[in-house]
Formats: C-alpha cells, sequence, structure tokens
C-alpha cells in the first residue's frame, strides 16, 4: 500500500510538471525521474549534504561570495531570486522554489511575474536584463549534454556586463548545487 505522504508527494510532482510544462504544451523529461524520485522511500535515500561535513561549509561560504558578486555587480537581489525560482522550475526542486518564491514575494516581487515565470519569453512584463539572465540562467540549467548556445551567450554579453554575466552564471550554478543536494538527499537544504 502506499502511504499517504508518497501519493501526496506524487500529488505535487504531478502539479509541478504541469507549471514545468514546455512552450508547447509537452512535459519535460524531468516528470518520470521526479515522480520516481518522490516515490523512493527514505531508507533508500543518502543525505549527501552533512551540514557539519566540510564540503557542505564549503559550498556555504562559496553561496555567500555568489551574493557578494552579485550585489557588487549590479544584478538586483529580487533578479537573484528570479533566476533561483527559474531554475528550481526546472529542475523540479520543491523545497527550492517554496523558499526562493517566499523570499522574493516578501521582497515586493509581483505575483504576475511569478505567476508567468515558467513562459518568461511570452511575457512583456521582463526587462532586457532580466530576460539576458532568465536565458543565461536556463541555458546553464538545462546544460547535460549540451553546450550554452552562442546565440544566448552573444544576447546575454549585448545587455549584461562581464561582471554581471559571471555573477548570472555563479548564481545558476548555485542554485542548481543546492537544487541537486535537496533532491538527491530528500529534504531541505540551505
Amino acid at each position: 500500500m502506499v502511504s499517504d505522504a508518497v501519493v501526496s508527494a506524487m500529488s505535487a510532482s504531478f502539479r509541478l510538471c504541469i507549471c514545468l510544462s514546455g512552450t508547447d504544451g509537452t512535459l519535460p523529461a524531468l516528470q518520470h525521474e521526479l515522480i520516481s524520485f518522490c516515490a523512493m522511500n527514505d531508507s533508500q535515500r543518502v543525505d549527501v549534504a552533512e551540514p557539519s561535513s566540510g564540503t557542505y561549509l564549503g559550498l556555504i561560504s562559496l553561496n555567500q561570495e555568489v551574493t557578494t558578486i552579485a550585489r557588487q555587480s549590479g544584478i538586483p537581489q529580487g533578479l537573484a531570486e528570479l533566476l533561483k525560482i527559474r531554475a528550481s522550475q526546472m529542475n523540479g526542486c520543491i523545497h527550492s522554489l517554496q523558499v526562493h518564491t517566499a523570499e522574493s514575494t516578501q521582497s515586493g516581487e509581483d505575483r504576475d511575474r511569478l505567476a508567468v515565470l515558467p513562459v518568461w519569453r511570452r511575457s512583456s512584463l521582463f526587462s532586457p536584463l532580466e530576460r539576458a539572465a532568465l536565458a543565461l540562467t536556463e541555458a546553464i540549467t538545462a546544460l547535460p549534454g549540451q553546450d550554452v548556445p552562442p546565440a544566448i551567450i552573444r544576447e546575454a554579453r549585448t545587455v549584461l556586463t562581464h561582471d554581471q554575466f559571471v555573477a548570472v552564471s555563479w548564481i545558476a550554478v548555485m542554485i542548481n548545487s543546492w537544487n541537486r543536494l535537496s533532491m538527491i538527499s530528500g529534504r531541505p537544504v540551505s
């Protein structure tokens, strides 16, 4: 018999997959992996994000450095949160979606923009800076098996300064790391 927790997790993953559907209406391949992962029982998971480990502490330190780099480069905190939300949507990381959506709304982000974030390309609600940063973040998040497309790099370089390009890249790398650690460990990490 399937436990209520598993049913709840699978239901949440189906809702999340609907939110993650592509602009052509298809569901991403991640859907099947996410559903299988949510059905995994806790005894099968390995907590690779042990908070007292040197590796984990090093990742926290790196995350703080990325936050500093982003601030110094002129990437607004609100944009950094949007990038984290978008990567977390693509990765299917429920915890990160909850955390960064809450932080974003608390800092004044417009709910309409959050609602259309999965389809930002079809919306006029995002500035050229935000669009370039979102495109770069998506390309970095979808990286396995492909390079970041040269057209995305060219477009980002025309809008973002060198320092902003570096900061956005590191924001994407960091949130992807946190997403993966949380998902493999089966618990929130921060």
